[in-house]
């Protein structure tokens, strides 16, 4: 029987129930989902303003896309670049990339086009998935003639429903050179792939520090790094 109390002594105040260490085993955060999703495929999953997608309705999402980005080349280990806010796209495109075994290279959209050449040379990053209103602002010039995939953050929205104030003067754009999100998902519904398997050492995200001392650095965060911390 392990001595925890020799090494750490603060282990001795915690109580009975709480155990002294976390079990090694891991899974993937896509694991996680579809564990989620089977057993709770009604439920929601996402909230967005006064929208709701069930765990079943964001994994037929996610299903779709990763047959797209499965069309575009995506391939275990590939880095895909999200230039997005907090939007639900953020979270069906993460999936889709897991899907395919590629690697969420997430990106300020505040970061200039010069950035983004330094973070996608970097990186690797071969294709790029941002808002539509950043394509024109940033995204063309970095891009490089990699893939883009732009989505709008109106897509979601209750269609009918009053555009939130924080959305009043955002219009949805898509640029004659890129590839529409919500198209490609209608696109692919039900197609077939090739999931790709991913294992907890897998990376999940290549996460880039804020460059305050030198030029940004890629941190690799694994599908354990996550589970761990959850």
């Amino acid at each position: 029987m392990p001595r925890y109390y020799d090494d750490k002594p603060w282990v001795d105040i915690y109580p009975e129930w709480f155990a002294p260490i976390f079990p090694e085993k891991s899974e993937s955060v896509l694991d996680k989902f579809r564990r989620s999703a089977s057993m709770y495929p009604e439920s929601s999953c996402i909230y967005y303003f006064d929208a709701e997608y069930s765990f079943a309705q964001v994994e037929k999402m996610a299903l779709s896309l990763a047959a797209a980005l499965a069309d575009k080349g995506i391939c275990k280990g590939d880095r895909v670049l999200f230039v997005l806010q907090n939007i639900p796209q953020t979270i069906i495109a993460s999936l889709a990339v897991w899907m395919r075994g590629g690697i969420v290279v997430p990106v300020n959209p505040m970061c200039t086009s010069k950035d983004l050449k330094h973070l996608l040379t970097d990186s690797g990053a071969q294709l790029i998935i941002c808002e539509d209103m950043l394509f024109e602002k940033t995204i063309r010039a970095a891009a490089g003639g990699r893939t883009v995939i732009t989505t709008s953050p109106l897509d979601f929205l209750v269609a009918g429903d009053q555009v939130p104030e924080q959305l009043k003067n955002t219009s949805k754009e898509t640029p004659a050179e890129t590839f529409d999100l919500l198209a490609l998902i209608g696109a692919f519904t039900d197609q077939t792939f090739d999931e790709i398997s991913i294992n907890p050492d897998d990376l999940a995200y290549l996460v880039y520090t804020s460059g305050t001392t030198g030029p940004p650095k890629g941190a690799m965060v694994s599908h354990a790094n996550i589970d761990y911390n959850c």
